[in-house]
């Protein structure tokens, strides 16, 4: 088992998390099909498809599981105004990631439509994008013009 896996294995362990019953049904049909949308992006090499599916677009239903345990293993001052440290709010799943502290999240229960961001220099959510297909374009284009500059 490499160590990768056995870390993996353990936090599955200590702090079970399940996306199971917890995808919305219009966000479990654009993940279902997220991976091969991704691959379809002529303009990216699989180093880009490797970096975009671990970052901005997760499309590996494990690595989004463990990103999701990992987000509610600490507690943090997560809002500006709160004045003692919380946990990740449970409604909320993380569905990728900026890579520098920012989260993509979408509403379980559906208290809200879209993707909205965590901003972690804020300690504050914003409306990001109003639909997963708006999501997807929003992200691809800034990838493609990252490749044209």
């Amino acid at each position: 088992m490499t160590q990768e896996a056995d870390c993996t294995e353990f936090r599955e362990r200590d702090r079970p998390f399940s996306l199971s019953g917890r995808l919305p049904g219009d966000y479990a049909a654009y993940f279902a099909s997220l991976e091969s949308r991704v691959r379809a992006e002529t303009s990216l090499t699989e180093r880009d498809i490797e970096d975009v599916g671990h970052n901005e677009l997760v499309f590996d239903r494990r690595f989004l599981e463990d990103l999701n345990r990992q987000i509610r293993s600490f507690s943090a001052r997560w809002i500006a105004t709160d004045s003692t440290d919380t946990h990740w709010p449970d409604d909320l799943l993380v569905i990728g990631g900026s890579g520098c502290g920012d989260y993509y999240c979408i509403s379980s229960s559906g208290a809200f439509a879209g993707v909205r961001m965590y901003e972690h220099e804020a300690g504050a959510f914003s409306e990001f994008a109003e639909s997963f297909d708006h999501y997807y374009e929003m992200i691809m284009a800034d990838i493609r013009k990252r490749h044209t500059t």
